[in-house]
């Protein structure tokens, strides 16, 4: 007897996990969907992205990696902030100055309200599937949904 797997790998990047069939019948088989469910719900990627504050460098490193470093016990280069892996092998700042800023930055429009957010989140609104108060837009999560354009 065989039992049905979940597969993993790395989509863009990111840790997926989707869950396989399970040839069981009964409670067993429900219970077991339920189980993997939560696993893929855990490890899929969210509508958010949340960076942890780094204490210390990272041991395994990938080329697109972002990490937030605190500046002070893990400092790459200029002090706290957003870093990237790049192709070269090193720590490259995505913020800089005393104002951080981005050249760009790209918002998938949201039809549901994102899982667990964190102050200072971004979300698009699509404003009809999710509309947080005022319509289509961009909102910031600072303990509730605040409209900004």
């Amino acid at each position: 007897m065989s039992f049905g797997s979940g597969r993993y790998g790395l989509g863009d990047g990111l840790m997926t996990y989707v869950p396989g069939n399970v040839p069981l019948t009964g409670e067993l088989t429900d219970f077991l969907r339920d189980e993997l469910t939560q696993i893929a719900e855990s490890l899929n990627p969210s509508d958010g992205v949340d960076f942890n504050l780094i204490q210390a460098a990272p041991t395994k490193n990938f080329r697109g990696e972002y990490r937030y470093a605190d500046g002070t016990n893990w400092d790459p280069g200029e002090g706290e902030g957003l870093y990237l892996f790049d192709s070269t092998s090193a720590w490259v700042p995505t913020l800089s100055g005393t104002t951080p800023t981005l050249d760009t930055l790209t918002l998938r429009t949201q039809t549901t309200a994102p899982g667990t957010p964190v102050d200072g989140m971004l979300a698009f609104a699509d404003g009809t599937s999710w509309n947080p108060g005022s319509g289509k837009g961009l909102y910031v999560y600072n303990g509730g949904w605040n409209f900004i354009a």
